[in-house]
């Protein structure tokens, strides 16, 4: 793909949607969005196939403090936020001040921004100082899906502040491919720490290398 089709990829992803969902309908945005990925552009976010196994966890444990990191076009942010009990919030922590303004975009297309709020910066620099001044408890659910070179140094940091309850779940994207093979040895080496399962499935969109999702419970 050239660079001049990847540039502008987002915003024609928010303008698809736009014209291709129904407004305030969660599941109506995530199936343009999953069409988009699959007839137009590819997009790397966690998809349908994936997204199943993601959204069956949230509705299994049913989390109300849920931390998300990489928003991206809100595609995740759409499935979690779709997926909480009535009294539960999603944080999104996103670099990208680009990704962050399209996800609020696309959140707020789909009914959800009362439910999520995006925290622009990275979790070691923005996530501590929001969670103090908003009095929000530990995160009980966690969903990572941003640059595979920060996962490990991300949950350190979120499991050296406190930020994640005992029992909570983290659920890491594309661990073996493009991959994060030092957190994923991490957590599969500290077992007396952490409880894992890996989902082995296929990367999202158009592209078919086996990958996992990483599904990690946090020793109480």
């Amino acid at each position: 793909m050239s660079v001049e089709a990847i540039v502008g990829r987002e915003e024609r992803c928010l303008d698809y949607i736009r014209t291709n969902a129904e407004q305030g309908k969660p599941q109506s945005v995530l199936d343009a969005i999953d069409r988009f990925g699959w007839t137009q552009e590819w997009l790397m976010n966690v998809g349908d196939t994936k997204g199943v196994i993601l959204t069956d966890e949230l509705l299994k444990k049913q989390p109300k403090n849920v931390l998300e990191i990489g928003a991206f076009v809100g595609y995740s942010g759409v499935r979690i936020g779709m997926s909480l009990p009535v009294d539960g919030h999603l944080t999104s922590v996103e670099l990208s001040n680009k990704y962050a303004g399209i996800a609020r975009q696309t959140l707020e297309y789909a009914g959800l921004s009362s439910k999520v709020t995006i925290v622009e910066g990275t979790v070691s620099t923005v996530l501590k100082d929001y969670v103090q001044s908003n009095g929000l408890p530990p995160f009980d659910f966690v969903f990572i899906d941003h640059s595979k070179d920060y996962y490990l140094s991300d949950l350190l940091y979120l499991l050296d502040n406190s930020l994640i309850a005992p029992g909570g779940i983290i659920v890491a994207d594309n661990i073996i491919y493009p991959g994060a093979p030092d957190y994923r040895e991490y957590v599969n080496g500290h077992p007396e720490r952490f409880r894992t399962v890996e989902h082995l499935t296929k990367l999202e969109k158009h592209l078919y290398e086996l990958t996992n999702l990483h599904e990690v419970l946090v020793a109480a």
